[in-house]
């Protein structure tokens, strides 16, 4: 017994070691992205400064070009005059020595209309001009300083109880649809990329986006009828409940969506699961108060009770291989373990009571986060069902929410008519 306990604490320390080295490798790949991101800022301002030094530097070319053709143009007139002058004194100079009477007569006229010409050339004479460049250096520093280009915070997970969220962008469900009905979302990684996929209830489809594309749902795949829930089952695949057809649907993600297989099953199930990479789990419609444990045929291979749950739509398998389960008749939150122990049973009451319990996760310490619909509030609640604290209220922008998930980042989903994507900013 002892040494069986000496390997379960080996395996759980392995498991911690595993994660942390997964954080790690997570941080440095996100320290990355944010650093190309600062570098693309900068990228962008300095073209910014660049494209206002051309048109400078052009301004200035085209100035001078203009200042040295007029330049030259005086000049090119200025040597005309000096030849003439030059033509006029050897003139005089000969008429002088010649003593000719009819010579200095033309010598006068010439320097009387010499003498016109002067006035007149001097009067339209160009000045001559130089070129100015003026700045200010305050202002400039000034205006570098005012330079935005981010801001850097750190963003962490929930497992800090006083941690505070930050809305990090909200991505638009609606896909150009006036009408929808969202009733889960689910996040992968495939080939680096995160898939961000709702459930579309009423027009029987997925809907996927992918960061940093992330300002709406671009890709929909239809499915045979309506879906319910969808769970991770590994890699680039997930498994959708089709509850009218007692079907359930698995989905290849390469990033975009396609439909792999269906298998049938032989109770209506709703509430889907992720147990292990053989097995699902399944909740049902018929009121017996119990998940089954499925095969990837969809056969029944067991059944765990879920105490006064009886129709569980909602189950979630925390890192302890724990269930827990809800559903909105029921105003209560069960968790079992895998042979249906009853671990608590969450009934708060007066303004604390769940009025519309939905969607269900859990972070890396055990704490649950809890949907509850219809008070527009995510709960926090410990691994043993106390309660923590609401994590997100109508305050932070929740309107019926519906469902929540959290990715490798521990990043937080949340959707309604939004996806609202949430870090969490440590104090």
């Amino acid at each position: 017994m002892k040494l069986e306990t000496k390997r379960r604490r080996l395996k759980l320390t392995m498991i911690t070691f595993h994660q942390q080295n997964l954080e790690i490798k997570n941080l440095l790949i996100n320290a990355q992205v944010m650093k190309d991101k600062v570098q693309k800022e900068r990228m962008v301002a300095v073209d910014v400064l660049l494209r206002k030094e051309k048109k400078l530097l052009d301004r200035i070319d085209q100035l001078t070009e203009t200042r040295v053709e007029k330049l030259n143009a005086y000049r090119k007139s200025q040597e005309i005059d000096l030849q003439m002058h030059q033509q006029r004194y050897e003139f005089t100079d000969k008429a002088v020595k010649a003593s000719c009477v009819a010579d200095m007569s033309d010598i006068y006229g010439t320097v009387a209309v010499a003498s016109r010409d002067k006035d007149t050339s001097e009067n339209k004479r160009p000045i001559p001009s130089t070129i100015v460049f003026t700045h200010d250096t305050d202002k400039l520093r000034r205006s570098v300083d005012e330079v935005q280009l981010g801001e850097v915070k750190t963003v962490g997970g929930l497992s800090d109880r006083t941690s505070s969220p930050v809305l990090m962008h909200e991505i638009d469900c609606r896909s150009g649809d006036m009408f929808y009905d969202l009733r889960d979302v689910v996040v992968l990684t495939v080939h680096g990329i995160k898939v961000i996929t709702v459930i579309d209830y009423l027009h029987c489809r997925l809907s996927t986006c992918y960061v940093p594309s992330k300002t709406s749902f671009n890709t929909c795949l239809q499915l045979p009828t309506q879906p319910l829930r969808i769970a991770k089952v590994g890699g680039a695949r997930a498994a959708v409940s089709l509850p009218d057809t007692q079907q359930i649907a698995f989905i290849n993600f390469d990033p975009e969506p396609t439909l792999h297989s269906t298998v049938r099953t032989r109770r209506k199930y709703g509430g889907l699961a992720f147990l292990n990479p053989s097995k699902l789990l399944a909740g049902g419609y018929d009121g017996r108060a119990s998940v089954d444990v499925l095969d990837m045929k969809g056969n029944i291979l067991k059944s765990i009770s879920t105490g006064v749950t009886r129709n569980p739509h909602e189950i979630h398998v925390s890192g302890e291989n724990k269930l827990v389960v809800s559903e909105v008749t029921v105003r209560s939150i069960v968790s079992v373990t895998r042979k249906g122990k009853t671990v608590f049973t969450y009934t708060p009451t007066r303004d604390r009571a769940l009025t519309y319990p939905q969607g269900i996760t859990t972070i890396r310490t055990g704490d649950i986060l809890l949907v509850d619909r219809d008070t527009h509030r995510v709960i926090q609640l410990t691994k043993s069902g106390q309660f923590v604290r609401d994590v997100l209220t109508q305050k932070d922008g929740m309107h019926y929410p519906h469902n929540i998930c959290l990715d490798d980042d521990s990043v937080l989903y949340v959707n309604s008519r939004y996806v609202r994507v949430y870090g969490f900013e440590k104090h």
